[in-house]
């Protein structure tokens, strides 16, 4: 067995395939990582919102928090797509619908 695979025991699901229990183990990090770049996109967009001031930093914050949505949507049309799971291929859609959103309310202010 090679080092930088890990044994099969602990790799909840894998049923033999060794490279599929590492593939399973390695995105998890990257679906963390997704979490986290979300969270801190609507935290950004929800504290520039609450500050109320109309400044070029709210549009900015907005346009900046817009097109990472539109990177995650990419992203996530090239890679959920293939999945299963109905939730994972929403995604791109929702990703979009809310880049679109956040240029509006930039305008808008």
């Amino acid at each position: 067995m090679k080092a930088h695979v890990s044994p099969k025991s602990l790799v909840p699901g894998a049923d033999g395939d060794e490279s599929a229990g590492v593939i399973r183990l390695s995105s998890r990090p990257a679906l963390c990582a997704g979490l986290v770049t979300l969270i801190f996109a609507g935290a950004l967009t929800a504290a520039v919102s609450l500050a109320g001031n109309d400044s070029s930093t709210t549009t900015v914050a907005y346009i900046a928090t817009a097109a990472l949505l539109i990177v995650m949507a990419v992203i996530s049309l090239l890679t959920a797509g293939r999945n299963a799971f109905i939730a994972y291929r929403l995604c791109a859609a929702i990703f979009s619908a809310s880049a679109i959103l956040l240029p509006a309310a930039a305008v808008t202010r």
